[in-house]
């Protein structure tokens, strides 16, 4: 069975360095689906994210990348800053607020 670009970018066993060669498509719903796929890296959802913001903030595995690389939000927020002021942002990323009230990125979403 032959799946498509767009389904491989969303199955979740894809490997990393797969989903950063499809990263190269033109393809929106291809980026979309690598945007949302929890298994890519945080340097590919950086770069993804100018492209398809909502689609890297509902990766399910972007609250777990954020506890271990604790500068990718601030990296998104350089990426695309308006994003954050015109959109709702996930609950756990307002969580953040709360509990790292010294980080400037964070100050600046509350």
């Amino acid at each position: 069975m032959n799946l498509t670009p767009e389904e491989i970018a969303a199955d979740p066993n894809t490997p990393a360095d797969r989903l950063c060669q499809l990263a190269k498509s033109s393809d929106l719903n291809v980026l979309f689906a690598i945007a949302q796929n929890p298994n890519s890296p945080p340097k590919l959802l950086e770069e993804l994210f100018e492209i398809c913001p909502s689609q890297v903030l509902k990766n399910p595995a972007l609250e777990l990348i954020l506890l271990e690389k604790t500068d990718l939000l601030e990296s998104l927020y350089k990426v695309y800053p308006r994003y954050f002021s015109r959109n709702k942002l996930p609950d756990f990323i307002l969580n953040l607020v709360i509990t790292n009230p010294t980080n400037w990125v964070l100050k600046n979403l509350a």
